[in-house]
């Protein structure tokens, strides 16, 4: 018997190898042994990192680029481009199945430093990365500024230096609190210095600075690194066997007095570019320059419980960050404080007077709480229980929100959010504009409302409406218990009011020569009685006018002739038609919908 060669070419080892097969999918090879009877599977292995990697930058006015070229790996069928860039914490793959040993990275900017990696695939995966290779993108005919030094005030860090010659501009980069990288933070900077605003006081920086013309910047210097002070503070105990009152007198000669009663202990947070304290006893008295009371906590306070502060002198006002306790107060007293922060008295808070309160929000707890401030802006209200009395001189921005509201009074002009289960008395002196309040009870949602005008706003309510008297009304709806469907602004079936609730009376001012009830709707399912005032019945094609089931009267003034027009007892639409007919007037935008 004639042996019979039954061996592979190149796979040598193997007893008796009669056939191999390739995964197209993975590269894997098997390989059969007749004698063995068995398969041998054989790994091919991935490609070797390419060698002689180079970066070449290519930096200019419009124009920049990196070209990297490496040597071809064994085994590689294509090749994949890694990057960091300045301020990444990690390698970011840019490119991949590239067929040749190139490519050039456009996606870079001038005066930056980028690193670099190539890696080999081919069918058994991906190859080991080689080692970085950096590039930079400067102007090699600038050179970098020398000298820089950085100094740190509270606020602030300056930077100096000495210019380069041919430099038209400078660029700051700067690595703070949580970078990874320089970051640039200015550019086209014109002089030899700089200064750096947007620091916090106790964090530490490093900054570089480079050099910059038509042709690109220069590489940037190397880092100086500078720590920005913090403000002494000084805190100072109230109450609780500790002082009675502390007094302090501000910069622009403010003399601001803190009077602290009942259980509990009250701390003020000073600060200061030097501070200090002297007195003994009842009686502190703050010491140093530059000084502020950044805000008071206080802790185990009660319902019997009172802060004042009182200012005299100087600018007579003082700010407060914000007060909070983790118990209640009787009383917070500052008729000329103006607080920058919250309120928050978890447990009953009665009376707090304030001169102003800006972008804040009061957190009362219990009920019966009552505000008294001179104004506020984007100031919000969150309390739990019934809100006794609010009373303002001007409101602008922010939302109210409350179990029930007792008394809201704005002497002047108010621009809010009110949401609450009921609102007894309502009265804005000035406009009302801008607003929304909704009132979700269902009874009785609120007794009485008086604004000197109302422009562009909505009061909706669940249940009924009282008295509502309106200098006019611009844009603006009043609603109870609708339904309101997306999209209109008038109930067109009876379904579209979600209970029988009843508008007592809505009456406007009659002005000679001016209308008051312009582009504005009212409906409910029962309105007592609704007096217009002067009705403008044009409305650029946007129905506007009343909607209920049953109107007992209405009264309404034709803004062009001066005609009074009068129904009783109007349960058809038809009605009013018929009046508007008779005294020959074109109802236009106006309607009356009774559904």
């Amino acid at each position: 018997m004639v042996n019979e060669d039954r061996s592979v070419p190149g796979f040598s080892g193997f007893n008796e190898p009669v056939n191999l097969t390739q995964d197209p999918a993975t590269g894997n090879i098997y390989v059969a042994e007749l004698g063995g009877q068995k398969i041998t599977l054989l790994r091919p292995t991935t490609p070797a990192p390419p060698a002689n990697v180079v970066a070449t930058p290519h930096a200019g006015a419009a124009n920049n680029s990196v070209s990297l070229t490496w040597s071809p790996a064994s085994g590689a069928t294509s090749y994949n481009v890694e990057r960091l860039a300045p301020g990444a914490s990690s390698f970011v793959q840019i490119a991949s199945g590239l067929s040749s040993a190139a490519f050039t990275d456009t996606n870079v900017s001038q005066g930056l430093t980028y690193q670099y990696r190539v890696r080999g695939v081919s069918s058994a995966g991906l190859g080991q990365t080689t080692a970085a290779v950096t590039a930079n993108l400067f102007n090699p005919a600038l050179s970098a500024p020398t000298g820089l030094q950085a100094s740190a005030s509270l606020s602030q860090v300056t930077l100096t230096w000495n210019a380069s010659a041919g430099a038209t501009s400078y660029d700051v980069l700067r690595m703070g609190p949580g970078d990874n990288g320089f970051v640039q933070v200015a550019t086209g900077i014109g002089a030899t210095s700089f200064a750096d605003t947007n620091v916090t006081q106790g964090a530490t920086y490093q900054y570089r600075v480079d050099a910059a013309n038509s042709a690109g910047p220069s590489l940037a210097t190397t880092a100086v690194t500078v720590r920005v002070p913090t403000i002494p503070t000084l805190d100072v105990n109230l109450g609780n066997g500790a002082a009675k009152t502390v007094r302090f007198v501000s910069d622009d000669g403010t003399t601001t007095t803190f009077t602290f009663t009942g259980p509990g202990l009250t701390t003020v947070h000073f600060s200061g570019t030097t501070i200090g304290e002297t007195g003994t006893g009842a009686n502190i008295i703050m010491t140093g320059t530059s000084v502020l009371a950044n805000n008071i906590t206080a802790t185990g306070t009660t319902a019997a419980s009172a802060l004042t502060i009182a200012t005299k002198g100087g600018a007579n006002t003082v700010t407060i960050g914000g007060i909070s306790t983790d118990g209640a107060f009787k009383s917070i007293t500052g008729k000329t404080v103006i607080l920058t922060g919250n309120l928050s008295v978890p447990a009953t808070l009665g009376n707090v007077t304030l001169g102003s309160t800006n972008n804040g929000t009061i957190s009362a707890g219990g009920n019966n709480f009552t505000l008294k401030v001179n104004s506020a802006v984007g100031e919000n209200i969150s309390a739990a229980g019934v809100v006794k009395g609010i009373t303002a001189g001007t409101w602008s921005g922010g939302t109210i929100t409350a179990a029930a509201i007792t008394s809201l009074v704005v002497t002047r002009g108010a621009s809010f959010a009110v949401h609450a289960g009921s609102l007894r008395t309502m009265k804005v002196g000035g406009t009302l504009n801008n607003s929304t309040i909704t009132l979700t009870a269902g009874g009785l949602d609120a007794s009485s409302m008086t604004t000197g005008a109302m422009a562009n706003s909505m009061l909706i309510a669940s249940g009924n409406l009282g008295t509502l008297s309106l200098g006019s009304m611009l844009n603006s709806q009043v609603y109870a218990g609708m339904a309101l469907v997306a999209g209109r602004t008038l109930p067109e079936v009876s379904s579209e009011f979600a209970v029988q609730a009843t508008i007592k009376s809505l009456k406007l001012r009659k002005t000679k020569g001016s209308a008051t009830y312009v582009g504005s709707s009212v409906a409910a399912f029962q309105i007592a009685s609704v007096s217009l005032g002067v009705v403008d019945f044009a409305n650029g094609g946007i129905t506007f006018g009343l909607g209920a089931h049953r109107i007992s009267s209405f009264a309404a003034v034709n803004s062009t002739t001066g005609q009074a027009l009068n129904l009783r007892n109007v349960t058809a639409t038809a009605q009013v038609t018929t009046l508007l007919a008779a005294k020959g007037i074109s109802p236009q935008d106006f309607v009356v919908q009774i559904v």
